[in-house]
């Protein structure tokens, strides 16, 4: 199984989760804005990583482009940013940041 990390990072605490988690699983690790859709049909696992503030997914767009595009991946999504895991609703955050089909298709997690 193909595995890459995929992330996006303001101040460097995205980046260090999406390196440890590449290096556990053993994945190719990339910054958002180095992969092209296409060079996803390489991979089996995608994991995205982003940051989380004020409710607010940063690049929403583009993962939905990308999970549009191969429905059919293992999808995993993790974001980061200061809110508290057990005092935030984030079925609620997903719904207003992804459509119905992405929210269907990702396996997400908080890092705080």
């Amino acid at each position: 199984m193909k595995k890459i990390v995929i992330y996006e990072t303001t101040y460097g605490s995205t980046e260090s989760y999406a390196k440890q988690i590449a290096e556990e699983l053993g994945a190719t690790i990339k910054k958002h804005d180095q992969i092209e859709v296409e060079k996803l049909a390489d991979y089996d696992l995608v994991i995205i990583g982003t940051c989380l503030l004020s409710g607010k997914i940063y690049d929403t767009e583009r993962i939905e482009q990308w999970i549009s595009t191969y429905p059919d991946k293992i999808w995993g999504l993790f974001t980061v940013g200061l809110s508290n895991p057990s005092l935030t609703d984030f079925d609620e955050i997903f719904e207003q940041n992804f459509s119905k089909i992405v929210q269907e298709r990702i396996t997400p997690f908080h890092f705080r």
